[in-house]
């Protein structure tokens, strides 16, 4: 799957690149795919402001419910000059100085904001914008979320596709407009050619199973980039599937194999001259507090010999696990994609497998890595944000 959805307009590749084209979903197409988003109106009617033992209650007609927040967070969440620095974004009271039982001696708010008076003479102002995104509940609905969209075969959205020149230099400079590029055990840059390069099945001209990179790092790789150098004579098609639309997909058809596959750990490894990688992980990862799917990890090239499960759930492991590879395998969820000269694809680590058909010839693939912070910290920038 190519990413960076809106990054046409937002990082201007467009304008950066003139005639040359760049691989990439179209973000005109972004309204069809996502669903709406909270609007940001400030107009205010009936704002409703009420006091309790331990917390303040604020419910604005615009908000889809009203909001709860304790004293003490309040407390905690000034932001004027004595309590946050603005040009560090970040705090300078002390949380041993926050008095745990505080409550409001005085109350007051206009259409935009909430004034709130401590016991201290301290003055607090809250935008009810900041009250909105930065509560629990706040995030759930929180404008410019990209929730993903899963899809298979005959879901695969459509996309654009605009070149850059064919060679290494050209792949550097059509990333570092999205972030800066990751350095790994492969280097910045990397040509994957079939030469056993890196002691890496990667590296041959054999059919390659589907898989996500780099599952023996603390933190995998975010984004996968490959630009085509050279296609092969023959064969060398890539194979993507949605990782999310195969956890989606098992969690309908069998609940109890997804739970097993999200709580089971399994190593992962990797050994080269100098190198030894050795991680633990679970093939679906969600997120902590929204408890969505956030993360899929599946390569069976790189599992280390199995020392994370005892004995008697070893028949366990693998019948789920071989439920969960039949998936991926499967041709109705598999994409197939010719990459030609120039073309560059830009893969989510963190959601879609990646594999290639066998091949005669030379095939030449350039890319890299970009990191998950690095990535995301960018997508913020320009108004983005991911679940």
């Amino acid at each position: 799957m190519v990413i960076f959805l809106n990054f046409r307009q937002k990082l201007g590749l467009l304008k950066h690149y003139g005639s040359h084209k760049l691989f990439h979903n179209d973000l005109p197409k972004i309204s069809n795919l996502y669903a709406k988003q909270m609007g940001n109106s400030t107009k205010d009617a009936a704002t409703m402001i009420s006091e309790h033992a331990n917390r303040l209650e604020i419910s604005i007609p615009r908000w889809p419910s009203s909001l709860n927040f304790s004293y003490v967070w309040l407390r905690d969440h000034c932001r004027c000059d004595a309590c946050f620095r603005k040009d560090t974004f970040q705090r300078q009271n002390d949380i041993l100085s926050l008095p745990l039982k505080i409550r409001p001696t005085y109350l007051s708010h206009n259409e935009k904001e909430l004034h709130i008076q401590w016991p201290d003479g301290h003055f607090s102002k809250f935008d009810f914008q900041f009250l909105w995104e930065n509560s629990f509940e706040g995030k759930k609905h929180s404008k410019n979320i990209i929730k993903p969209l899963t899809w298979n075969r005959n879901s695969f959205p459509s996309f654009d596709q605009i070149k850059v020149p064919p060679t290494v230099e050209a792949t550097r400079e059509t990333v570092e407009v999205i972030c800066p590029i990751s350095k790994t055990i492969y280097g910045e840059m990397w040509e994957l050619q079939a030469d056993l390069g890196m002691s890496d099945t990667a590296y041959t001209d054999e059919y390659l199973g589907s898989h996500t990179d780099t599952t023996y790092f603390s933190e995998p790789s975010r984004i996968q980039v490959f630009h085509c150098l050279k296609q092969a004579s023959e064969g060398g098609e890539s194979l993507y599937v949605d990782g999310f639309h195969i956890g989606e997909k098992l969690y309908n058809e069998d609940p109890a194999c997804y739970e097993y596959l999200s709580t089971t750990a399994l190593p992962g490894e990797y050994r080269k001259d100098g190198h030894h990688f050795v991680n633990v992980y679970r093939i679906f990862t969600h997120h902590p507090v929204s408890k969505k799917l956030m993360q899929f990890r599946c390569n069976d090239f790189d599992r280390a010999p199995l020392s994370t499960i005892p004995y008697h759930e070893v028949d366990k492991f693998y019948m789920n696990f071989q439920k969960l590879v039949k998936m991926l395998r499967d041709q109705r969820n598999e994409v197939e994609i010719l990459l030609q000269p120039g073309q560059v694809a830009f893969i989510d680590n963190w959601r879609v497998t990646h594999g290639r058909k066998s091949f005669r010839g030379t095939r030449v693939l350039g890319g890299c890595y970009l990191g998950n912070s690095d990535f995301l910290s960018k997508a913020r920038v320009h108004g983005l944000k991911f679940e």
